[in-house]
């Protein structure tokens, strides 16, 4: 099929499309309500660790001292009357920073913090206290208005996303319900940190493109629209964010044509520019902040010689053996978003049938593939203290527009989705707990991925025999 060929529809979608107004408003609210529920009572009111500190330090900055400069920030010293409250809420002070001249800055691309700072200026222009005198509030709002707002868009899109490439009601419930619970989204909802927002950027984006069918009929404002979008993510993480762009790029040259990739690239512009306008007003480079090895070499830097962005193997086949544990190690980005599996599963199977959605797959995979390999090459450190392989999370995407096309193509496998998700929430609740910044195991790791595993081979063994003569319908 092309890309721009009718959706099939199925006995089962006719009678579900006769009720689907009522039937959607209703789902809709229940998919928000309970995303936005989750991302209000598990915002953190205090700092988790270095990542959202130099974050924080950097908003708080813009606001109430007009400067990009961390220096004289609260998340980066201590004041010598510090309360006991505003202790526990930064209870560890920010060395995610970089030495400019004489000056500290944060060394996380700097829009999102530019972003956030409009909410924060709001709050001190109606008369709210600093964020030094009231850090538990801050740090909350912070959170809710960066990771929160990010977990309930990547939520709503995803469902949205099922109904786009028609996939029925159900299925799009349980899709929505695997990622909200069952995946590393859930922990990274709750403190301030731009991997999550990348993942809500390109879950929209997967939707648009998704909307239009990538057909070369596709009106200008999906490439607009996909352009804003694009380079909204170049500016939130400095690998993957860029790789997206491209990505996005090469399938509007192919289905779109020299039209569509002008609109793309003239819609997200402003977000590039913006970024490196910044940098060199920081900095004096087009290049990213930290790419200079020298601006973290400074008393007390514990970044001697473990920066990500260069060659840390001893040899081919040790990054061959670390690219691997990023997907299925005991930090493994695989084994901690369980659902994806049933994707890798039916990749092969539903390939062969040639969806119409098939350049947007490819899109997909591109752009999770090169930013995979992008980390294997050019870190060491399976992403810091923090859950699974962060760089990793927004790869979620595609992930899930590839379980949708899974579940629309073979809607006998939702078992395998549910059972996974399951599994997968022993996971990430734990996770969601302690908080992002936490490197260590689940407890009962290994265990839940023999559990997973088990359970998927008996169930396939029991539904064999019927699934090769007919799917039940859902």
């Amino acid at each position: 099929m092309s890309d721009s060929a009718p959706i099939p529809r199925l006995a089962g979608d006719r009678a579900w499309c006769a009720t689907a107004p009522a039937a959607e408003r209703r789902a809709w609210i229940v998919v928000i309500g309970v995303a936005t529920l989750v991302a209000a009572l598990g915002a953190q009111s205090h700092v988790g660790g270095w990542n959202d500190g130099s974050r924080l330090a950097t908003i708080e900055s813009l606001v109430d001292r007009h400067t990009w400069s961390i220096d004289e920030s609260f998340f980066v010293r201590r004041e010598a009357d510090a309360t006991p409250a505003q202790l526990v809420a930064v209870p560890d002070l920010t060395l995610d920073k970089l030495r400019i001249g004489n000056r500290f800055y944060s060394d996380k691309p700097p829009v999102l913090a530019l972003l956030l700072a409009g909410p924060y200026w709001l709050w001190r222009t109606a008369g709210g206290a600093a964020a030094r005198l009231v850090p538990d509030r801050f740090c909350y709002w912070m959170a809710l208005a960066s990771a929160g707002v990010g977990y309930v868009v990547a939520v709503g899109a995803v469902f949205a996303l099922g109904g786009a490439i028609g996939v029925s009601l159900l299925p799009r419930l349980v899709l929505a319900s695997s990622l909200a619970f069952a995946t590393l989204a859930l922990p990274y909802s709750r403190s301030v940190n731009g991997h999550i927002a990348l993942l809500a950027a390109a879950a929209v984006l997967f939707l648009v493109l998704a909307r239009a069918r990538g057909s070369a009929s596709a009106p200008p404002r999906t490439w607009l629209a996909a352009g804003v979008l694009a380079g909204l993510a170049y500016t939130l993480d400095l690998a993957a964010g860029p790789l997206l762009l491209v990505c996005v790029a090469l399938y509007a040259a192919v289905r779109g044509g020299r039209r569509a990739v002008a609109s793309l690239l003239a819609a997200a512009l402003p977000w590039v520019a913006l970024h490196h306008a910044i940098t060199w007003v920081i900095g004096g480079t087009l290049l990213p902040l930290n790419a200079d090895p020298s601006r973290f070499v400074w008393p007390g830097s514990p970044f001697g010689g473990g920066l990500t962005g260069a060659w840390h193997h001893d040899g081919l086949l040790d990054a061959l053996i670390y690219a691997a544990a990023l997907l299925l190690g005991k930090r493994g980005f695989l084994l901690h978003n369980l659902p994806l599996l049933t994707a890798l599963a039916g990749a092969g199977l539903v390939w062969r049938q040639r969806p119409r959605e098939a350049g947007l797959l490819a899109c997909g995979l591109g752009w999770a593939v090169a930013t995979w390999v992008a980390c294997a090459i050019a870190s060491n450190n399976y992403s810091g203290e923090c859950a699974s392989i962060r760089w990793l999370l927004p790869l979620l995407a595609p992930g899930y527009l590839a379980l949708a096309v899974v579940l629309r193509e073979r809607r006998d496998w939702l078992v395998f989705v549910l059972v996974l998700s399951v599994t997968g929430m022993t996971l990430a609740i734990p996770m969601w707990w302690r908080g992002p910044w936490n490197g260590r195991t689940v407890p009962g790791f290994w265990f839940v991925q023999a559990a997973a595993l088990a359970s998927c081979v008996a169930i396939r063994r029991y539904r064999a025999p019927r699934s090769r003569f007919s799917a039940p319908r859902l």
